[in-house]
């Protein structure tokens, strides 16, 4: 019995240090405790414009990177500290934020999925509108020659998805409009724009006034 308990207690030993060793490998830095992973850094690079994360690629060690995160979780701390998580503010933010992320998602249900665009649609687009695909490069040989379908496929796309788009949305909208009752209360619109307009008008630079012109009076020769 003896030499049982002492067998599960040599595993269990065993089985404690390979995950303190496994979870010291899988933070790369700590702040007060709270670890930042490779997976933290992954998420923070794909989130960043694609400019900024050429920037960080490009770094072997990615100190700069990880240096970026160690002070947002520090500010994010000392902002804890002085409960500006029960700020008024914060929670306006918060909740903007939430809206526009919900209209974003429904949008991209209602609008984007139900605009698509097929390659024959694609190819009659070009066919129609070919002029619109010659080059333009006054000088050049090149100038006036017609780009092949294959070039401009995808700006074609864009822009008959954009056009589709804009149908759909149209089209979705004028269908909502008339399950939601909208007032619109005209004399606060009106105060409003007179309102905004005030301050441009106070603040518009007025003409500066030309002092008339003194001419020199002319030295008398004797």
């Amino acid at each position: 019995m003896k030499k049982f308990l002492m067998l599960a207690a040599a595993l269990i030993l065993l089985v404690s240090c390979q995950q303190k060793a496994a979870n010291n490998k899988s933070y790369v830095a700590k702040v007060n405790g709270t670890l930042i992973t490779e997976e933290t850094m992954e998420e923070e690079l794909s989130s960043l414009p694609e400019q900024a994360r050429v920037l960080f690629l490009s770094q072997s060690e990615n100190k700069e990177l990880l240096n970026m995160i160690i002070n947002q979780e520090i500010l994010y701390q000392e902002a804890k500290k002085k409960r500006l998580d029960k700020d008024k503010r914060l929670k306006e933010a918060v909740e903007k934020f939430k809206k526009i992320s919900m209209v974003k998602l429904l949008l991209a249900e209602e609008i984007e999925g139900k605009a698509q665009v097929s390659d024959e649609e694609l190819k009659k687009y070009y066919e129609e509108n070919k002029e619109e695909f010659r080059l333009n490069a006054p000088g050049r040989k090149e100038h006036g020659q017609l780009m092949s379908f294959d070039v401009v496929k995808e700006l074609v796309r864009q822009r008959l998805m954009a056009e589709k788009q804009q149908k759909v949305f149209a089209s979705y909208m004028e269908g909502l409009k008339k399950k939601h009752k909208v007032e619109i209360n005209e004399e606060a619109l009106k105060e409003f724009g007179q309102q905004e307009a005030a301050p441009a008008e106070e603040g518009a630079e007025m003409p500066e006034e030309k002092a008339p012109e003194t001419k020199a009076p002319k030295s008398e020769t004797k």
